[in-house]
């Protein structure tokens, strides 16, 4: 199953519902003919969240918050900055995609579309990285107001030039005197990293939605923020008495290309089928599946389309987002959005489960013990969830079951989490 990614660097949330913020402004004395201002609408700059960058759209101003968002003017195009260093300018088209990420800030040019390897785009990401007050960008990025505020006195820097380092002397050692703070600047391979886990991060997850042709269906599909790699099922009633197909990938995501794809193939014994998906966005896809030669016997069916969408939740506002299948009586994907992981007390998590056999999905609620334990029980009160967390390599395992069910069912889930702030 092939996921084409047509934008290597994203702006969060491409399907965030504009905030129709119109407000009447200048209504002196009442009069009749007051002025509304433009609408707006939310995004998120992400690299991953980046807090104390500078925007401006026409008249909406303002500085990125910790998960990153900022405000634009529909139909304006939107400058980022820090102090006197402008970043890049986007359009209102890329913003409505709701995610932006440093790719998005260079324009693309005759080699073709920007990736993590254009050099104007690693020196934008060493940039932010640098100006981190922790020193950990993995954490997000947060410029210090100190920093944000001495950055008004900088010169601008030209990211595409190839004496960048030289430019920064004086930047670096201006921005360590304000906060107190080493400001090392990474090298570009450093930078690749960090963009290709916060891509990881933003398009793993789980999607559900339907197949069409002769093998009429569901599809339950994960991308893995570990293995950045395919996973999952699809279930066809169509067939004789309906077939569970597994899923496995033969490559991973690849963020060194301009359009990037994975491939999926079942592991049915009868007959074999290759997935293809691609992105629409953020939480859209689209594809075809079509028998394959590649493995199995390749019979049965004629190619046909596919479609569906992310899993909720799955939002930007989260610290991890955890993804992930479960087998055994039923077969399907979860998510779950978690907050910050807990040193003391419990913290609570909420998710949602798909289960393919029955075309059904189900809100999550639950909690996540200090020593990694997870609890969680489906909306209804029926489905459990129990297993642990490893608060360090974030793998998650564990068992489920419905004591509702005549007979009982069961089976084992497995998983792993990404931080996305």
């Amino acid at each position: 199953m092939t996921f084409r990614i047509i934008f290597p660097l994203i702006l969060a949330g491409s399907t965030l519902a504009l905030s129709g913020c119109l407000e009447a402004i200048n209504n002196l004395g009442g009069a009749q003919d007051a002025t509304l201002a433009r609408p707006t609408a939310p995004a998120f700059l992400k690299s991953p969240a980046t807090e104390g960058i500078s925007y401006q759209s026409a008249d909406v101003t303002g500085e990125t918050d910790s998960y990153g968002q900022f405000t634009y003017q529909v139909s304006q195009d939107v400058t980022f900055s820090v102090g006197a260093v402008a970043l890049g300018t986007i359009t209102s088209t890329v913003a409505a995609r709701g995610v932006v990420t440093p790719l998005d800030l260079v324009v693309s040019d005759s080699a073709g579309p920007t990736t993590i390897t254009n050099s104007t785009v690693l020196n934008i990401t060493r940039f932010l990285m640098m100006l981190d007050q922790d020193g950990d960008p993995s954490n997000g990025i947060v410029i210090s107001p100190e920093v944000r505020e001495v950055a008004s006195t900088w010169n601008q820097v030209d990211f595409s030039s190839s004496n960048f380092e030289e430019q920064l002397t004086d930047i670096i050692s201006s921005a360590a005197s304000v906060d107190g703070t080493p400001h090392d600047l990474p090298d570009a391979a450093a930078a690749q990293a960090h963009l290709r886990n916060t891509l990881t991060c933003l398009y793993s997850g789980a999607f559900q939605g339907q197949i069409g042709g002769d093998a009429t269906g569901y599809f339950a599909f994960t991308v893995s923020p570990e293995s950045r790699s395919l996973g999952g099922f699809v279930f066809s009633p169509a067939t004789a008495a309906g077939r569970l197909r597994t899923l496995v990938a033969t490559d991973q995501l690849d963020f060194t290309q301009a359009q990037l794809s994975l491939v999926g193939f079942d592991l049915d014994s009868v007959s074999s089928y290759q997935y293809t998906v691609r992105y629409n966005g953020l939480n859209q896809v689209t594809g075809t599946w079509f028998p394959s030669s590649t493995t199995g016997t390749g019979q049965g069916g004629t190619p046909g389309n596919l479609s569906g969408g992310r899993l909720t939740p799955a939002t930007l506002t989260v610290n991890y987002r955890a993804t992930g299948t479960f087998n055994g009586s039923y077969a399907g994907a979860w998510v779950l959005d978690i907050p910050p992981l807990p040193q003391t007390g419990t913290v609570r998590v909420l998710g949602r489960m798909y289960t393919v056999n029955l075309d059904s999905s189900l809100t999550l609620n639950g909690e996540i013990s200090p020593n990694g334990n997870l609890s969680i029980t489906g909306e209804d009160g029926s489905t459990r969830f129990d297993g642990n967390i490893d608060l360090t390599t974030l793998h998650i395992i564990g068992t489920w079951s419905n004591d509702f069910a005549d007979p009982r069912v069961s089976g084992t889930y497995t998983g792993a989490a990404c931080r996305l702030l």
